[in-house]
């Protein structure tokens, strides 16, 4: 992936998430410990808290440790929201992402 900044959640496929491990969270080692370690981070902080994203800064060069280039965004709810007036009110939300 050749962009600056990546930002995901929970991602589904094992595909796709070997890819993200591949390319941003084991840039430091690829020792099997190492790995290891990577890959609890990762699930640590998807399933840390709802509506939780990981963004990865590609752009910082001083990589010392995973902590120096990943980051999490929260979203928050901030109103309940309706398409149409007329529409009985269901359950949806709008989001806005805090740092």
């Amino acid at each position: 992936m050749n962009s600056d900044i990546i930002s995901f959640n929970s991602l589904s496929s094992r595909t796709e998430s070997e890819k993200i491990l591949d390319e941003c969270f084991f840039v430091l080692s690829t020792a099997r410990d190492d790995v290891r370690h990577a890959r609890n981070i990762y699930h640590s902080l998807v399933i840390s808290k709802a509506y939780r994203f990981i963004v990865v800064c590609n752009f910082i060069s001083n990589k010392r440790a995973l902590e120096d280039y990943i980051f999490t965004n929260d979203a928050l709810i901030i109103k309940d929201f309706k398409f149409f007036n007329n529409a009985p009110k269901k359950k949806t939300y709008t989001f806005k992402t805090s740092n």
